[in-house]
């Protein structure tokens, strides 16, 4: 039976946090709650924004969104687009974060092959290509020692696996 929960954006989020700790940009550790026994993922959908900041203040953290485009003709080919914002008090982490995303993703269907290696029997999606649509730098403080924010987006196609019929 389908689990219509798995959603390829949460591939995506998976891969990204993975890159983003490998490159040593930010640790797993730094995310660490006690009461909940577990380290977040810094990387959230933007409605969990209170959640996280009453949480781990001061923290460097990214939300994200997406949004699925038209079903074209080749109705097994899903697109989709993620903005991916960084929110930070450091301008050179958040210029790292966001070149990092950009060196992850900007290779087409090179890009997509290494995310699915990444990902190898782990998901219900095969990843056709990515390509960075834009990247906006790092916005000025709006007061000293606040936040700035720079936005990654990029968008992705994929399959995803289906029966006989073409469902999910």
């Amino acid at each position: 039976m389908t689990n219509y929960q798995n959603i390829a954006s949460a591939d995506i989020r998976k891969y990204v946090w993975h890159s983003i700790q490998e490159a040593g940009l930010l640790d797993m550790n730094n995310y660490y709650i006690d009461e909940l026994g577990d380290a977040l993922v810094p990387i959230i959908p933007t409605q969990q924004i209170p959640e996280f900041n009453n949480l781990l203040p001061g923290k460097t953290y990214m939300i994200y969104d997406f949004e699925v485009k038209n079903v074209p003709v080749q109705w097994w080919m899903t697109e989709e687009a993620f903005t991916l914002t960084v929110i930070s008090q450091d301008y050179d982490l958040i210029n790292s974060i966001t070149n990092l995303v950009h060196d992850l993703f900007r290779r087409y269907d090179e890009s997509a092959k290494d995310l699915n290696v990444y990902l190898a029997n782990d998901t219900d999606f095969l990843y056709r290509h990515i390509a960075i649509d834009s990247i906006m730098s790092p916005e000025p403080f709006s007061s000293e020692g606040d936040y700035q924010m720079a936005s990654v987006m990029f968008t992705y196609v994929y399959s995803r696996k289906t029966d006989e019929n073409g469902r999910f």
